[in-house]
């Protein structure tokens, strides 16, 4: 699908705010180019019966039961910076790179060739 650019609206955000948009909203930013880091942070809600369709993936439970059991449950850590959780993570960030990266040359979230300028 194209994108007609000169539909784009900025959004310019001052050190310490934060953007919230669903997922399906075209959005970028360009290379940051302080000495301070960029993050960012994805929460997505979907329902237990919605199931990923390439590869395996985890999640966490945040409300009711899961009857259907499509993603491995994630545990809720016990404090902060815990050792076991934090290999848990990246376990699951490599993961989800081999996941959204399929079918090309990039490796993992912290290859050089996912980042895009």
């Amino acid at each position: 699908m194209a994108v007609d650019e000169t539909k784009a609206v900025p959004l310019i955000l001052k050190p310490g705010e934060m953007s919230l948009h669903h997922v399906r909203l075209v959005h970028g930013s360009p290379p940051n180019p302080s000495e301070d880091r960029r993050i960012g942070f994805a929460i997505r809600y979907i329902p237990t019966h919605i199931r990923q369709l390439e590869g395996e993936d985890s999640a966490s439970l945040v409300r009711g039961t899961d009857r259907f059991r499509h993603f491995e449950l994630e545990p809720r850590p016990d404090s902060e910076m815990a050792p076991e959780m934090l290999a848990l993570h990246k376990r699951n960030a490599e993961r989800s790179a081999r996941i959204l990266y399929r079918g090309t040359d990039v490796a993992s979230f912290n290859d050089p060739q996912a980042v895009r300028g």
